[in-house]
């Protein structure tokens, strides 16, 4: 967040610059804080419902990030739930990131109705 800049501000300057998209924010599915106790961090993640404005344009990965082979990939909350419990990550931030998104689109699901 930059100083001054609400959650859901934040949430759609970090779409924009990074996924390449405008959106409306419809609903807010959660919070989750994580106390990563190894690195002694405390991780606080928002979760939002939002619809898509507009065209996708280019995503704006970083250098590292396209180093990485990262992407982004759009689909429903069934195939990422799918694709997440298909995987058993074993970095320890992972497992914290797994976890948390697991939580989040099964709250998802449960607000949409689905």
């Amino acid at each position: 967040m930059e100083d001054g800049e609400s959650v859901e501000e934040t949430l759609k300057r970090e779409l924009r610059e990074e996924i390449g998209c405008e959106v409306k924010v419809l609903e807010e599915v959660g919070r989750i804080i994580e106390y990563r106790d190894l690195k002694g961090q405390i991780i606080e993640s928002y979760c939002w419902i939002t619809q898509v404005l507009g065209e996708l344009q280019e995503p704006q990965l970083t250098p590292d990030e396209k180093e990485k082979g990262l992407e982004i990939q759009w689909m429903g909350a069934e195939k990422a739930l799918q694709m997440l419990q298909g995987e058993s990550p074993e970095h320890y931030f992972g497992k914290f990131i797994h976890v948390r998104e697991l939580a989040f689109l099964n709250e998802a699901k449960r607000i949409l109705g689905q």
